[in-house]
């Protein structure tokens, strides 16, 4: 399978992040300038990992997650197996392309000590604590004119706007919409209100901010 072919298969069996959010990475990714690396904080399915890995040849992506193994919910395993579908792993890791760190994303941005990052993408807990502690761990590594993007951002709104005739109710709410209001809340508290920070895309529910130091 081509790596299109597996993101896109990935992107409609599970919807994870829509084709227009991977096709969002994948712009972003190309504003930076040469040789950037990119911080992918969650797993997932792979497909993150995989669509900024395919976004430019000369593009560094370490992804970094609490789970190993494959599972259900995404983990480094379900990102190597999708990477490996598409026909890249091997490459990408012999040519040092991509890595992963199994572990707390939180410990990892206060140990990391591996130089300075162009684009941090995080997609892993989802409460209020988790959520903002991913946003302010990673900021610090981010250099001036790079980017932090944030998904599952303002579910709920996005939905009724794609829906606007279809009434929300508790069992839409729960089953179809998924809104995870602490994420809302920590890229309202802790992005919006810096002032070295700009929203410069936006689609679907994830939202790209450009770093100014």
């Amino acid at each position: 399978m081509t790596a299109r072919g597996a993101l896109d298969h990935m992107i409609n069996w599970l919807g994870y992040i829509s084709a227009d959010e991977a096709g969002l990475l994948q712009d972003v990714a190309r504003l930076l300038p040469d040789n950037p690396v990119i911080i992918n904080v969650g797993a997932g399915s792979g497909t993150s990992g995989l669509a900024l890995l395919t976004s430019r040849s000369d593009a560094s992506v370490c992804t970094v997650d609490i789970t190993l193994e494959n599972h259900p919910r995404g983990g480094i395993g379900s990102e190597a197996t999708l990477l490996r579908s598409a026909g890249i792993y091997d490459e990408v890791l012999a040519s040092g392309r991509y890595r992963s760190i199994h572990g707390d994303t939180r410990e990892v941005s206060k140990g990391w000590d591996d130089g300075p990052v162009d684009f941090v993408f995080i997609d892993d807990g989802h409460s209020y604590e988790e959520a903002s502690a991913d946003i302010e761990g990673w900021l610090p590594h981010i250099v001036d004119g790079g980017f932090i993007a944030v998904h599952d951002y303002m579910k709920q709104r996005v939905w009724e706007d794609k829906n606007p005739d279809v009434p929300v109710d508790l069992h839409t709410l729960r089953h179809a919409i998924k809104p995870w209001p602490g994420v809302d809340s920590a890229v309202d508290d802790v992005l919006r209100k810096r002032h070295n920070l700009e929203e410069t895309h936006r689609v679907d529910t994830t939202v790209v901010f450009r770093v100014k130091k």
